[in-house]
């Protein structure tokens, strides 16, 4: 999902530029698309400690695709992929990655 965004946040800051809103309608199609992924793939067997991070991995994303789509200030977004990447810390922990 971090992939997805990168051409958004190098794309120019302003919100009219058909460069932005390509790189954003991108983003948030491909942000999505991997949530709606995850969500179907985590069988219902999962272990809460690793399906609740991953739920909240699923929703910070899509917190950060509404906030983008908003055009809330940087430190919004950044608050919600704070939370994505401290959503994915957990998943790698109780997975035992790293």
């Amino acid at each position: 999902m971090v992939a997805a965004r990168r051409p958004f946040l190098a794309a120019p800051p302003n919100w009219e530029d058909p460069v932005t809103v390509n790189a954003l309608v991108q983003a948030q199609t491909g942000i999505l698309t991997q949530a709606e992924y995850l969500r179907q793939h985590l069988p219902p067997a999962t272990p809460r400690d690793v399906a609740n991070p991953i739920a909240e991995y699923i929703a910070a994303n899509v917190d950060l695709v509404a906030v983008d789509g908003q055009h809330q200030s940087a430190a919004v977004a950044n608050a919600a992929a704070d939370r994505s990447n401290e959503a994915a810390a957990k998943i790698r922990t109780a997975c035992g990655i790293r």
